[in-house]
């Protein structure tokens, strides 16, 4: 059984597995993993420039130990054979962990539809629901963070409100572990991003759903659903008061041109900050009626453009990182032709990838996992890499629905 101990800062240790610091907005990239022993010395420096005086590392009993060196041992075997030619290894499946990922995304888009609907026919949000839904979505990114990630991925066309809400609260986990904030933090940060959008169920369906763009009218009643989702959460003693401020302000900019009240950068919440850019990073990225969704690429390109205006600088900054150089969804081109779209970008230029064509460019009946950090172990040169981004709108490939397609592919 696991344990959880407090050492000091300046004692860390490779392989040490740290859960959190005392202090929380740390760069750190090793949380709930094992630190690298040869990052030691650079994490510390890190440490002691953010003024950290303790962390708080797992302890693993003997019994753990063996099971995490079983489950290594089986997962390497498993990329080796990922990485073997497309021929040997046609219509791969995805992996057991990315299909239970898939599924308690399920769970908890269905879960906030029927919070949703509640609402929607006057009664009050369920609170203790929405709680054990983000409870499950921080411990899922505390385990597998990189599958975690690229859930926001996941689209429904028909369930857009409900799908655009676990995925704003997965996209906030994220940003908000990359920040080193403490378990309770992350479920208020993420109970924020579940119900951002509770108001909503307060304003006209027709003016939810319209097609169209809204009239001056329509948009005044839209504005004011953060205010309506403030109401209906602020006297619920369930729901931290950082939860219920951010529902407010998630629509307000750092030059004060957002909504309800005209905020500035500093009368801004830092929750209400993240929930704002995951919020408009979903949106952007999705497919609406009215709205054909952009490339992940390009989204972060507008975030950053608007960064400094719109979002908190920093956090933007946080985010990109967060999401890496080629974002889950992208399609890229590989030196050997074939055409694939990132699903996990492992914040460097080697992601893991879904191969679509092969090397003349035919499609793949089903996406096949191959991770770009892979090597030959003779020559130490990669398999294959990436040349450039392609354009998904001349090749037809839409990366979220390739993602999607993967992960409801049940294991062998």
């Amino acid at each position: 059984m696991a344990t959880v101990k407090r050492i000091p800062a300046d004692e860390i240790k490779g392989g040490a597995v740290v859960l959190r610091f005392d202090r929380s907005g740390v760069p750190y990239d090793y949380y709930a993993r094992d630190l690298p022993a040869g990052m030691v010395q650079s994490v510390k420096k890190i440490l002691a420039e953010n003024h950290v005086k303790f962390a708080f590392v797992r302890e693993t009993a003997q019994k753990e130990k063996e099971e995490e060196k079983n489950r290594a041992t089986r997962v390497q075997a498993l990329l080796e054979h990922m990485n073997q030619p497309i021929a040997q290894a046609p219509g791969k499946t995805a992996p057991e962990d990315v299909v239970t990922a898939r599924e308690m995304h399920d769970r908890a888009r269905q879960i906030t539809k029927d919070i949703m609907s509640q609402v929607r026919m006057g009664n009050a949000v369920d609170t203790d629901a929405s709680r054990e839904v983000v409870s499950g979505l921080v411990e899922s990114c505390f385990k597998n963070p990189e599958t975690f990630v690229n859930l926001s991925r996941l689209k429904n066309f028909d369930d857009y409100t409900f799908t655009h809400s676990v995925n704003v609260a997965v996209i906030a986990i994220s940003i908000g572990r990359k920040l080193g904030m403490s378990y309770g933090e992350l479920r208020s940060l993420g109970l924020a991003g579940l119900l951002h959008d509770v108001g909503k169920m307060k304003v006209p369906e027709r003016i939810i759903n319209k097609p169209g763009k809204l009239t001056d009218e329509e948009f005044l009643l839209m504005k004011m659903h953060p205010v309506y989702g403030y109401e209906l959460l602020r006297t619920d003693s369930g729901v931290p008061p950082e939860t219920v401020k951010a529902v407010l302000q998630h629509h307000e900019k750092s030059d004060g041109t957002g909504y309800p009240y005209g905020l500035k950068e500093r009368e801004i919440s830092k929750y209400a900050k993240i929930i704002a850019i995951a919020d408009v990073y979903d949106a952007i990225t999705s497919e609406r009626v009215y709205h054909k969704g952009i490339g992940p690429a390009d989204a972060l390109k507008m975030l950053f453009a608007w960064s400094g205006k719109h979002f908190n600088e920093v956090l933007v900054k946080f985010f990109i990182s967060l999401i890496g150089i080629y974002p889950a969804g992208t399609a890229v081109m590989l030196d050997t032709g074939e055409i694939a779209v990132v699903l996990d970008s492992n914040g460097g230029p080697k992601p893991k990838v879904l191969l679509v064509t092969d090397e003349k460019r035919n499609r793949l009946i089903s996406p096949v996992l191959f991770d770009l950090a892979s090597r030959n172990a003779v020559t130490g040169r990669p398999y294959k890499t990436i040349l450039s981004p392609v354009d998904t709108d001349e090749i037809s490939i839409n990366g979220s629905e390739i993602i999607s397609r993967y992960m409801l592919t049940p294991p062998r």
